[in-house]
């Protein structure tokens, strides 16, 4: 299966940019059959809180907390930057099921093993 790996760094400031990685994930990668993963940095962290994540809404996207639903069903997983989250905040107790915290090395690992890269 090809391996598909979304790395996004738009925020809440940005609602359609930053809900566009999940849009594609759920509604494009998962039902063509491709296996993907999302890498969440720099700006974008700060949609794993609640209460941000809550309030964006894209022009022509559901919804980020309907996006981010979906992702959780489907096992998309999220590749949080740990530096980044702990800079706006976010703890590992904040962190949805499928994301992780992981390191600027992680990032190349993920980035060396994908078939493709999107960036937002």
């Amino acid at each position: 299966m090809a391996r598909l790996l979304i790395v996004t760094s738009a925020g809440p400031e940005q609602p359609s940019r930053a809900s566009a990685p999940f849009h594609i994930a759920v509604n494009g990668a998962v039902p063509s059959g491709t296996d993907c993963g999302v890498v969440i940095a720099s700006d974008a962290t700060s949609l794993m809180k609640p209460a941000i994540s809550a309030g964006v809404v894209g022009l022509g996207i559901p919804p980020l907390t309907e996006l981010l639903d979906k992702c959780l069903a489907q096992n998309i997983p999220f590749y949080v930057c740990r530096g980044c989250a702990e800079a706006r905040g976010i703890t590992a107790a904040m962190l949805s099921p499928n994301a992780t915290f992981i390191s600027p090395v992680d990032v190349v690992r993920l980035t060396i093993e994908a078939d493709r890269v999107l960036s937002f």
